[in-house]
């Protein structure tokens, strides 16, 4: 017999919403619940209508939440729909929402705002519109609600646009002017489409992008992972966020002791839509990642979980839950990249079925850009971790610190092969409370590791599995499961 081994060990949205013409809704929820509101500046598509709000602040005004919202199929979860009166959109094709609204006069949609510190504010308003029917008159108006000084909650009309002056598809009409908040206004509540009169209008993207006239905000910036507190073993990754969607982050480096452990890229984790209508929600932290992987739309919905081995490769394990009932699981594992635009690439190799498949040009849907960092070489000490990032203008802000404990390295399970027999060998690995299963492959290039098969029995404090000798090289690897 001639048997080589090789032994390997691994340690610890805003949904889319669609409906037809005539308003048969349907909805699809989120892969993560708890996700009320959608922060990420879109790529604005070639748009059927759209429509698009610039406000900048007066010089020392500053915002409490930072707004953009664009397009329906990525944030339709953001917009509440008055009328008719039910929680799902009424959309046509193509993610267009109808603002038609049959029979009905007053606010269609509207989105609720928390925007503070605006008095005298002036900003732009633009908005695209494409005509499918319409008397004359002026049917779409957008307002800026906002609640001033005394209490009370007053309209500014942004937009009114005329019918006649709307074009009819394929083609759209862009509309736009500027306005200026009156100065005793205190916060924006709610930006509302009202239909004032009868007529089918249909939009595809609005949004609100806020921004003070000094210059950016200040940078919403935090360390995410590790938590304070925290005990670690290297390596292990360091992650912040950016909340500020707005500012263009040149460059985001990690500190410890305000020592420089490293510059920071951008990471998976965070909710990511595809062309395809699939989506990949990427979370956890510290000892514990999952990702959870939907289908386009009836497809199955994959739960995968287990760490991180670099900053852009997960492996794991998965659950899945398929459409047309029943669960099964498997092995996985996952080579993530970004480009400089922050598109999502996940290279999914998994057991059936999920098998191999890549997903591509993945669209931050999320309210945070996340920028990590593999700490590979932490000594045992305790460190304050800070994050420092910088603008494209040059100016800078620093995370809060978050104080954590390195301990040395702790040992990690490892793969034991024997021959027992002439016609037989044993694999065993301990029993530590983790859940682990064997993969072999006959070549390390090219392929997948498959399943070894054979009875596991526990001996001992070590789970024990025989196994068939034979003439061929086999290389074999403890996968951690959960």
């Amino acid at each position: 017999m001639n048997n080589q081994t090789c032994l390997l060990s691994l340690s610890n949205g805003c949904p889319p919403v669609s409906a037809d013409h005539q308003g048969a809704p349907s909805f699809r929820p989120s892969l993560r619940s708890g996700v009320s509101r959608c922060f990420h500046l879109a790529r604005k598509p070639a748009a059927a209508a759209a429509l698009a709000l610039l406000l900048a602040l007066a010089p020392g005004a500053s915002a409490t939440e930072l707004l953009v919202n664009r397009s329906f199929d990525q944030y339709g979860a953001d917009w509440i729909v008055a009328a008719p009166a039910t929680n799902d959109f009424f959309f046509a094709t193509a993610g267009e929402a109808n603002l038609h609204a049959n029979g009905y006069l007053g606010t269609i949609l509207w989105q609720d705002l928390n925007l503070s510190n605006v008095g005298g504010a002036s900003g732009t308003a633009s908005i695209a519109l494409t005509k499918y029917s319409g008397p004359p008159g002026n049917t779409i108006a957008v307002y800026l609600e906002y609640l001033v000084t005394s209490g009370v909650t007053n309209r500014l009309l942004l937009l009114n646009p005329a019918n006649s002056a709307v074009l009819f598809p394929p083609d759209s009409t862009v509309f736009s002017t500027n306005f200026t908040l009156p100065a005793d206004a205190q916060s924006l509540v709610r930006l509302a489409v009202d239909k004032t009169y009868f007529g089918e209008f249909h939009a595809q993207e609005f949004s609100l992008d806020v921004t003070p006239v000094g210059g950016p905000p200040e940078l919403g910036l935090s360390i995410v992972v590790p938590s304070e507190g925290e005990t670690n073993t290297a390596p292990f990754l360091l992650r912040a966020g950016v909340t500020n969607l707005t500012a263009t982050v040149s460059s985001l480096k990690f500190y410890a002791n305000d020592a420089l452990v490293g510059e920071g890229r951008l990471d998976p984790h965070g909710e990511w839509f595809f062309a395809d209508g699939s989506r990949l929600s990427v979370m956890g932290g510290g000892g514990y990642e999952s990702a959870d992987y939907s289908e386009p739309n009836p497809g199955d919905m994959f739960f995968m979980h287990g760490t991180f081995t670099s900053q852009t490769n997960f492996s794991g394990g998965f659950q899945y839950n398929p459409s047309g009932g029943g669960m099964g699981g498997g092995a996985v594992s996952i080579v993530y990249s970004l480009d400089a635009a922050g598109l999502l690439t996940a290279a999914i190799t998994g057991d059936a079925p999920l098998g191999v498949r890549t997903l591509s040009n993945g669209t931050n849907v999320g309210d945070t850009i996340n920028y990590g960092f593999f700490w590979a070489d932490a000594t045992a000490g305790i460190y304050a971790i800070t994050a420092r990032a910088v603008y494209n203008s040059g100016s800078s802000a620093t995370s809060a610190p978050v104080n954590i404990t390195v301990e040395g390295p702790v040992p990690r399970p490892t793969l034991q092969i024997r021959q027992t027999s002439p016609t037989t060998i044993e694999l065993s690995w301990p029993d530590d409370g983790n859940v682990y299963a064997v993969r072999s492959q006959t070549s390390l290039g090219v392929g997948s590791w498959n399943p070894v098969e054979g009875t596991v029995g526990l001996i001992g404090g070590r789970f024990v599995q025989t196994l068939s000798a034979t003439n061929q090289t086999s290389f074999f690897r403890l996968l951690k499961l959960f």
